[in-house]
């Protein structure tokens, strides 16, 4: 059996109006690591951090990796990549502070991919992801944001950018080989609301991208190979896009 950790915990602050460096406290750090070739790292730098991995596989060879990087205060991150898992890997990167983000990799999880960024404060992330190659990214800029992945199926990806204040983003996929986008931002957008439900058969797309504020999109698949496409410039937009069979295209554009 062979375990890998690294784990480095740094903790300084600037101290304005002196020219050295004042050390910081408060941070935690746990690693819990059960099976074979797991790699864990852990960087903390500022105060009151909390961050978390546990890897645990027992039955067939492990190989995940796992980092945690945060920089600020008061910021928590964790990993979970469970029974069973393997060749998994999940990154998360939290600047700011009060950020929250969780990833859990469950229920024979293979080769998958997790990434969490996030810049700002309040922000919440969450993956979860059992199956396997299945890829799942997020990246949060701004305040008070909430963003979900769940995916249970083979080759699924799903991406979300939330650049704002208020937005809650949304992506379910339950079958395999579906993709899911969300934007939400690119330059800063305020309480928009977005979800993408994809189950049923496989190889479904969608996109949804807001850019103004306080709009609502859903786009619900429910079948095989659809295309779905939101894009939402203005303020106080709605539109709801629901796709039952198969090669069915929907296409949305709504500006004010």
């Amino acid at each position: 059996m062979s375990k890998k950790v690294l784990t480095i915990a740094m903790a300084l602050a600037l101290v304005l109006g002196l020219s050295g460096l004042a050390l910081a406290d408060g941070n935690i750090s746990e690693v819990d690591q059960t099976g074979t070739d797991n790699e864990a790292t852990v960087s903390q730098v500022g105060s009151d951090n909390d961050a978390t991995i546990v890897q645990t596989s027992s039955v067939v060879p492990s190989g995940n990796v796992a980092t945690q990087t945060q920089v600020g205060s008061g910021n928590i991150a964790y990993i979970e990549q469970i029974d069973a898992t393997s060749g998994n890997t999940a990154t998360q990167n939290q600047m700011g502070t009060g950020n929250e983000a969780t990833i859990t990799q469950d229920e024979s999880a293979t080769g998958s991919l997790s990434s969490q960024t996030q810049d700002g404060s309040g922000n919440i992330a969450d993956i979860w992801q059992s199956g396997n190659s299945a890829i799942a990214m997020q990246n949060q800029l701004g305040e008070n944001n909430w963003a979900y992945i769940g995916q249970n199926g083979v080759g699924n990806e799903a991406y979300q950018t939330q650049d704002g204040t208020g937005n809650i983003a949304f992506i379910d996929q339950w079958s395999s080989g579906n993709y899911a986008e969300q934007d939400q931002g690119s330059g800063g957008a305020d309480g928009n609301w977005a979800k993408i439900l994809q189950s049923g058969d496989d190889l479904n797309e969608a996109y949804q991208t807001q850019t103004g504020n306080s709009n609502y999109a859903l786009a619900d698949q429910n079948g095989s190979g659809n295309f779905s496409s939101q894009t939402q410039t203005g303020d106080y937009d709605s539109s709801t896009v629901s796709q039952v069979g198969t090669g069915n295209v929907s296409v949305v554009t709504q500006s004010n």
